[in-house]
């Protein structure tokens, strides 16, 4: 804390080992934070976080905790974990107690998007960009999956890679988000004349869009089981069921990681009743 402004001291309830527990959830981590310290910490730095810790629960801050923190201010104070997909991977890479490796992709699975995506929530909503979204696209279809589950729905459009092909010449192109709905090659733009003042010689609709990757069959085969246990699920030697068993599995690591803070929280407030 700044001079001349004592800090409030750690919650009522909160063990000083607590920011040095390898467990200890990143929502917990940011409320114990501004109870103790109040939105200033937010203004920190890495180092003046860790000795602000350190100094306050008397006990050294762990690695892993550090980088959660880092991940839950940048969460907080920017706009970066949702626009760019590199600041994106390392915020949730940390949210799921690893260590984020600047100089290396660090791939995220479902598992842990799905419940870094539900953590960054828990902190602070907001839209993310395409570039994230894609990003998304690209882990899922990486780990063969064809449909994301709420709330990375989403990036389904970059999972299923819709495609349109025209009906007068017969071009198939990308029809992602952003796409105009004309066929590109017969309204002129790839015309070097036209492409870059997008001033189309002829408006032609493409009129037949598919999926390159149709999410129905295992959307449809998810609604029915998501809410049961992943034992009393009989499971059908098919490419769905494959994709199926991943989608329980991130599922059930986001229902402990939610647990698991649920309990931290809980804990806190029965200590501090």
């Amino acid at each position: 804390m700044s001079e001349g402004q004592p800090s409030p001291g750690l919650p009522p309830g909160l063990p000083r080992s607590f920011f040095a527990h390898p467990d200890s959830h990143p929502v917990v981590l940011d409320y114990a934070m501004l109870r103790t310290f109040g939105p200033e910490w937010l203004g920190w730095d890495g180092p003046v976080i860790r000795v602000e810790i350190e100094h306050e629960a008397g006990n050294p801050v762990s690695d892993h905790n550090m980088e959660k923190l880092q991940a839950v201010r940048a969460i907080h104070v920017s706009e970066q974990p949702y626009l760019e997909w590199h600041v994106f991977e390392k915020v949730i890479q940390a949210l799921n107690n690893n260590m984020p490796e600047f100089k290396v992709v660090q791939a995220c699975t479902p598992a842990q998007l799905l419940a870094g995506v539900n953590i960054m929530h828990q902190v602070r909503r907001s839209d993310f960009d395409d570039e994230v979204l894609r990003y998304i696209g690209a882990c899922f279809l990486n780990n063969d999956l064809t449909y994301c589950p709420p709330p990375l729905d989403e990036a389904q459009e970059y999972v299923s890679k819709p495609v349109y092909e025209c009906s007068k010449c017969g071009y198939k192109g990308n029809a992602e988000p952003g796409w105009s709905g004309l066929c590109e090659p017969c309204s002129g733009a790839f015309d070097p004349e036209t492409m870059f003042s997008r001033n189309l010689k002829k408006k032609v609709k493409a009129t037949k869009v598919t999926l390159t990757h149709d999410p129905y069959p295992v959307k449809k085969r998810w609604e029915g089981v998501k809410d049961k246990a992943t034992d009393s699920v009989v499971f059908k030697e098919n490419a769905v069921d494959i994709q199926l068993t991943k989608l329980l599995v991130a599922r059930d690591y986001d229902r402990r990681r939610k647990e698991q803070m649920s309990s931290q929280l809980d804990w806190l407030k029965d200590k501090a009743a």
